[in-house]
């Protein structure tokens, strides 16, 4: 997933990868650490990719 988000579980503080997919489509994310599904949105932490990254 070269354009992933880091995001942080809520329920565990452990971070993670999701597609940005997720937050546009307002998909749960699932941690695969504690199983918690929630929205992106409530995540404790999210760490979009770089507009920059992406220009090629």
């Amino acid at each position: 997933m070269a354009s992933s988000m880091r995001v942080v579980c809520p329920g565990c503080d452990q971070e993670f990868l999701v597609s940005p997919q997720f937050e546009r489509l307002k998909i749960d994310a699932k941690c695969p650490f504690c199983d918690k599904e929630f929205p992106v949105a409530e995540a404790k932490k999210i760490v979009r990719p770089s507009p920059m990254l992406l220009v090629k």
